[in-house]
């Protein structure tokens, strides 16, 4: 049954250098059973084949392969785009650890993609002082410029010019099999450190690994030391971090003891380090481990992997120390954006297939429950409850944190994950991390 639920969304978010805010749509998105997704194209005015130019080829990167719970819609959206300009796309996707890596390589030998996704602040902004990339502003139309949320480009943006067009904002939650939970007589969805620390207990005297995680992506690592600095150090001192690359603030140093002594108790399997985030996730998706800190995306994930998608749910992480950082200080921020290869042949043409690629692409990541979106015209329907969840969290936000490994520089982020990993695998001790992080 459909129910409309009128909501004002009146959020302040803390981004380190700029805010990016949800989607600010006059009612509440409605869970349906089959919602549309927005990727047909209107209808062409039809030529004879004599008179038909060749169709131009342009080259899209992303990252929603084969098995991705994106994958399908991504695929329709860029036929969609095929039709709309009358044009062939040549899609190619990686897994994001290689494709990260794909990007670089192409930046550096000069071939990019006409078009290609990426991560905001420094991760694009790499791409921006390299010079490699179309400024969007010089080509963007009204449509688009009007049709954003506010501060939903600042992150893929310098000095005032848009570089990328997003496709979703995105926010991290503690994802929890409740149905696993009922099943070794847990009671409690934990809100606090001490809860949290029974329930993990709770589940170890079952034979139960409370946490997942895929280690050796580093990135999903990082989603648990993210929130619990964010916890132990507060978002206005976060993101004056990522201004200056201090970590001398005693909460950072608490954060990595949490965190080692999670590991030490075998919250997290003891070959977490050697798996990637595929081969771990199953053991979530598959009702084997409890709990999982990840992105609003994962919403999808639990729709296309999960047997009882109704068993999950997401909640904000637990707080460490409420006078530091409520139950609402979040973590996330803009998930990711298409940007346009300065080398593409005709930047104007090439930036308004970007633009079609990246709002239809929102629209079909709302319905499916696989990220916030940026723009305004997004129909308010979600055939995913446990994505709406996410969504109401990001509505009641008291602060939003982005991700550190988009909001450090790119030197200061590679040493980070690098080091995140070595305290995991418990190479280093939590005050080696903080000296490794904090020399720069």
């Amino acid at each position: 049954m459909k129910k409309t639920l009128s909501i004002l969304l009146a959020v302040v978010l803390c981004f380190g250098l700029a805010a990016c805010g949800p989607q600010t749509p006059t009612d509440k998105p409605v869970v349906t059973t089959a919602p549309p997704v927005s990727t047909t194209a209107p209808q062409q005015t039809t030529e004879k084949p004599d008179d038909k130019p060749p169709a131009r080829e342009l080259t899209v990167w992303h990252i929603y392969g084969e098995g991705d719970a994106m994958h399908d819609t991504t695929m329709a959206v860029i036929k969609a785009a095929e039709e709309e300009f009358g044009i062939k796309i040549n899609a190619v996707s990686e897994e994001t650890e290689a494709y990260k890596v794909k990007c670089n390589a192409a930046a550096s030998g000069g071939t990019l993609p006409d078009i290609f996704l990426t991560w905001g602040r420094s991760v694009i902004g790499q791409f921006i002082d390299a010079g490699v990339l179309v400024n969007l502003s010089d080509y963007m139309s009204d449509d688009i410029a009007e049709n954003v949320t506010d501060g939903s480009f600042a992150e893929f943006s310098k000095d005032g010019n848009v570089y990328g067009f997003t496709d979703a904002n995105s926010v991290g939650a503690l994802f929890c099999n409740t149905a696993l939970f009922k099943k070794y007589n847990i009671d409690v969805i934990p809100t606090t450190w001490e809860e949290l620390g029974g329930v993990c207990q709770a589940f170890l005297d079952n034979g139960v690994t409370p946490f997942c995680v895929g280690a050796t992506d580093a990135w999903t690592l990082a989603m648990y030391y993210d929130i619990i600095a964010v916890r132990c150090v507060g978002a206005e001192k976060v993101a004056n971090t990522f201004l200056t690359n201090d970590f001398s603030d005693p909460g950072y140093l608490e954060a990595a003891q949490l965190l080692a002594q999670a590991v030490e108790l075998g919250c997290f399997r003891d070959d977490a380090i050697a798996l990637n985030r595929t081969e771990a996730e199953a053991d979530f998706y598959g009702g084997l481990i409890p709990m999982m800190m990840q992105g609003s995306w994962t919403a999808a994930r639990v729709y296309a992997n999960a047997e009882n998608p109704d068993d999950f749910t997401a909640v904000p992480f637990p707080v460490i120390h409420e006078d530091i950082a409520g139950h609402y200080s979040l973590t996330g921020g803009g998930q990711t954006a298409f940007c346009v290869s300065a080398k593409t042949a005709d930047p104007a043409f090439t930036t308004k297939v970007a633009e079609f690629i990246a709002q239809r692409l929102a629209d079909g990541k709302f319905a499916m429950g696989g990220g916030i979106s940026p723009y305004k015209s997004t129909p308010n329907e979600t055939s995913n409850a446990l994505f709406y969840k996410t969504f109401e969290m990001s509505t009641k936000a008291e602060s939003m944190t982005i991700w550190f490994d988009t909001g450090l520089n790119a030197e200061v982020k590679t040493v980070y994950l690098n080091k995140l990993q070595e305290l995991f695998a418990g190479a280093i001790t939590p005050e080696q991390f903080i000296e490794a992080i904090n020399s720069f």
